[in-house]
């Protein structure tokens, strides 16, 4: 075997025992597992155009913000950050846990549609109440 044929089937095969370490769609790990599969927004760091090009081939869900020199990209599995890694790329995490993100978020949106009048003073129907030293003012 020539040198490009043996490197070819070693990254064969290390593709492959990440397939078989870390089935699609699956995890062996348990819900209060700290394994377990988190899906994550992270930023990217890809400056130049060529690093965009090889961002986007290596078959990620890159979400659809970027700048002049990030990608925004949504993990769902730790092969994905793995695959990152491998292809030299940095990143910083934006959201740790998209789907406790999202349930904070519903939760929010929940108790704001019970809630009919804040209990805050700038709730109050009346408005605010100016007091008369205030309105002596002159302006020039």
């Amino acid at each position: 075997m020539s040198r490009p044929s043996i490197r070819h089937a070693l990254v064969a095969l290390a593709l492959a025992g990440v397939a078989v370490s870390v089935p699609l769609g699956q995890s062996g790990a348990t819900a209060d597992s700290p394994h377990r599969d988190t899906v994550q927004l992270i930023r990217v760091n890809a400056p130049t155009k060529a690093d965009k090009v090889r961002l986007s081939r290596l078959g990620l869900d890159l979400a659809e913000a970027a700048t002049r020199t990030t990608v925004d990209v949504v993990t769902h599995r730790p092969a994905d950050q793995w695959v990152l890694r491998s292809a030299g790329f940095t990143w910083t995490v934006l959201d740790a846990d998209m789907v406790a993100s999202d349930r904070a978020r519903v939760a929010d949106q929940a108790y704001a549609a019970k809630r009919v009048v804040s209990p805050l003073p700038s709730a109050h129907a009346s408005g605010r109440r100016v007091s008369s030293p205030s309105s002596s003012r002159t302006t020039c």
